[in-house]
């Protein structure tokens, strides 16, 4: 009888370890999934304030070449 229930423990044992290491690799990849989802998030943010800061850039040339046609205008 002893013999039987420390079998059974045993087992019990494996199936909480097995389950628990199941989990584990579930969360793993769960991990490695969002952080790859973050990298890609990060670097499309980094191209949206890229385009923004060249949008910008462009904007101000705009205005300066606006400024110097006036300029240009205002004097003839």
């Amino acid at each position: 009888m002893q013999i039987d229930r420390n079998v059974e423990e045993t087992n019990e044992y494996r199936r909480k370890h097995d389950l628990g290491s199941r989990d584990n690799k579930r969360l793993q990849d769960d991990l490695l999934a969002l952080t790859r989802e973050n990298q890609t998030l990060r670097q499309e943010i980094q191209h949206t304030i890229d385009d923004k800061d060249n949008l910008k850039l462009q904007i101000q040339e705009y205005i300066k070449q606006v400024s110097n046609c006036e300029s240009v205008i205002a004097q003839k």
